[in-house]
């Protein structure tokens, strides 16, 4: 009765775990993770900034996002932020845009990476951009390699126990590494000899040691590729030469037949995001010897070439690799429809499109963004300010929420939800009545401006906090140092400017910083102008109380701050001797001019003939005090200086 039990027990068990346990493993969905929209740079000019966007996708849960730049080798890190559990789409924001700082970034060739994962397991970089920084922001021009073999003789069709003499002079405009020559069986899986020549001298011709080391002579029937192989000091590393030849017993060609060219196992997109990328791959093959493979991307209508890469003599097989993948840039297309094709010859004449596939591009990333912010740094309590900006998007911006917190306390203290059908809203009376910033008592807040559009994407567009002070700041000279080396109505360019010239030792990197709390109103590129104006009224140095804007000239990066708010003495100008010729070919030094009042000249960048509708009407030690803790008097030019502490 026991072991009528226990073999009861033992059927329900085997029972429940069949059950239990699935026969057949469901296949997973294959992961999504990609980056779509993104921006990054190329070509940075020193000390210049950059702004990066892009929005992480997948159809499983994003675990992690990291987003760093390294040297080209990945042996140096230079930034990096690494953002768990992000939301999904997750869409590159502030704060990775600012743990970016491309503008510390010394002279070199940098990767831009995007690392994620998500909860497929799938963990890989979906995004490895290469970028420079220049002095000049122009592209280094490196000669490309011309490693090639010239004059080469090889077989086509052998006798069984002939040998043959093999030629060729192997060139490059770079040192040469090396040479390897190898007999390998048609499909490359077999090598039958092989000899390397390392450090030969260039030009290198194929010697003695090279022919004794390939021994047609000792070949059998079949079918085989001779190849070289060659390496230079630009790092290129390619064959040479790769020629298909069959050894028979006749040494006459054996008949193959009609040509099989085709390709299998290619891939290709049917529809993209508007700058997804594509990997695309295949095998190119025939009974013949391929001539030629021509891969492109062409509008449906054949009119229009937008991407084409041609493969002289490739091997046979050849395979779709980096090369082609590279030259094909889905993800620089436009929104439209297009054809993805590959054409290819072989030695049988044959010569045809062995793929042929239309695909289209479609624009459905959210942008989602605010233009032309303007929020508060500091404001005099009981001062009224203009809070500004557009916010737009693609699709429709449905919601926006505008509050105010006390930091003090974390109590929103001011809020406005607004709802629409608009692909714009621009901020204006509607927000600024119900924010009151005049009303606000003195303290520190957070301005926080929030939208969703109706793609589903909702962003924080604005996260800044902000100060309401009692009193008016003190304008203060924007350099460690007052050396003046021209001063207002002196001679030269200055006979009619209200404006000093000043220099700062050293002078290399040097920057000016900002007088006051406010915001670069209107740029220049020519020479290098801004219009810093403040956001309060400010205590000028000869007593009185108005808004200032003060004109810099001759930075570097003038342009790239337009619009940009800074903090008093936060360093933002770069000092560069930008003139009509361009940077630092003008007198290294920064031209300081004073206009009581607000002007917002344009609010854009501005022509150099329409620049200067308002001058300095203060001389700038009448407009400056010295902060006696950050500023060193070295030569005031004769001019009194107001000191504070």
């Amino acid at each position: 009765m026991k072991h009528l039990r226990k073999s009861l027990i033992c059927l329900i068990l085997i029972f429940l775990v069949g059950v239990v346990i699935p026969t057949k493993t469901e296949a997973a969905e294959a992961t999504t993770l990609r980056i779509t929209s993104a921006t990054y740079p190329t070509v940075l000019k020193q000390g210049q900034s950059f702004t990066v966007g892009g929005i992480v996708k997948s159809n499983y849960k994003i675990n992690e996002v990291s987003v760093v730049i390294r040297s080209t080798d990945l042996s140096k890190l230079y930034c990096k932020i690494v953002v768990n559990n992000p939301s999904n789409p997750y869409t590159l924001g502030t704060a990775v845009d600012n743990a970016m700082k491309f503008d510390t970034l010394a002279i070199g060739t940098y990767r831009y990476m995007v690392y994620a994962k998500d909860a497929s397991g799938a963990a890989k970089f979906i995004l490895d951009k290469t970028f420079s920084v220049t002095a000049t922001g122009q592209t280094s021009v490196i000669a490309p390699s011309t490693l090639r073999v010239v004059g080469a003789t090889y077989p086509s069709t052998l006798k069984v126990g002939a040998s043959f003499n093999l030629q060729g002079t192997v060139k490059c405009n770079y040192a040469i590494k090396q040479v390897s020559c190898v007999i390998r069986s048609s499909d490359k899986s077999q090598l039958y000899y092989k000899v390397i020549v390392n450090n030969p001298r260039n030009p290198y011709e194929i010697s003695t040691e090279i022919n004794n080391a390939m021994k047609f002579s000792s070949l059998q029937t079949g079918n085989y590729r001779y190849m070289i192989y060659a390496k230079d000091a630009s790092g290129t590393a390619k064959y040479i030469l790769d020629e298909p030849f069959s050894v028979t017993t006749t040494g006459q060609p054996v008949n193959v037949g009609a040509s099989t060219l085709r390709i299998v196992s290619p891939t290709y997109p049917t529809t993209l995001e508007l700058g997804e990328g594509f990997s695309v791959t295949g095998i190119v093959k025939s009974n013949y010897k391929i001539n030629e493979v021509a891969v492109v991307i062409r509008s449906t209508d054949l009119s229009k070439l937008y991407y084409k890469i041609v493969v002289p003599n490739p091997s046979n097989p050849y395979t779709i690799g980096a090369a082609v993948d590279n030259a094909m840039k889905f993800n620089a297309l436009a929104e439209g429809t297009y054809r993805y094709m590959i054409f290819a010859k072989d030695a049988s004449g044959a010569a045809k499109f062995i793929l042929d596939k239309t695909f289209t591009v479609k624009d459905t990333a959210s942008k989602l963004a605010i233009s032309n912010p303007h929020y508060p740094i500091s404001v005099v309590y009981g001062t009224e300010f203009k809070l500004e900006g557009t916010i737009s998007s693609n699709y429709n911006v449905v919601s926006l929420a505008f509050t105010i917190i006390d930091t003090s306390t974390n109590v929103t203290v001011r809020k406005k939800n607004i709802f629409q059908e608009k692909k714009s809203y621009t901020i204006g009376t509607e927000v600024n009545e119900a924010m009151d910033i005049a009303g606000l008592p003195v303290g520190s807040y957070k301005y926080v401006v929030a939208a969703r559009d109706e793609s589903g994407n909702r962003l924080t567009l604005i996260n800044r906090t902000f100060s309401v002070v009692e009193g008016a700041e003190y304008a203060i000279w924007p350099l460690s140092q007052v050396y003046i080396t021209q001063g207002a109505y002196d001679s030269y360019s200055h006979q009619t400017k209200n404006a000093f010239d000043c220099v700062i030792s050293p002078i290399t990197g040097a920057q000016a910083f900002a007088p006051f709390d406010g915001r670069v109103v209107a740029a220049e590129s020519t020479w290098g102008t801004i219009w810093f104006q403040s956001d309060n009224k400010v205590r000028y140095a000869d007593g009185t109380c108005d808004y200032m804007t003060v004109i810099f000239m001759h930075g570097k990066n003038a342009t790239s701050l337009l619009g940009r708010s800074f903090k008093q003495g936060e360093s933002f100008y770069v000092l560069g001797g930008t003139g009509p010729a361009g940077p630092n070919t003008y007198a290294v030094h920064l031209h300081i001019e004073v206009y009581k009042g607000r002007i917002s000249p344009a609010g854009t960048i501005i022509d150099a003939s329409s620049a200067w509708s308002y001058r300095g009407n203060v001389y700038p030690n009448k407009a400056f005090y010295v902060k006696s803790s950050i500023t060193t008097i070295m030569n005031a030019y004769g001019y009194a200086f107001n000191k504070i502490s």
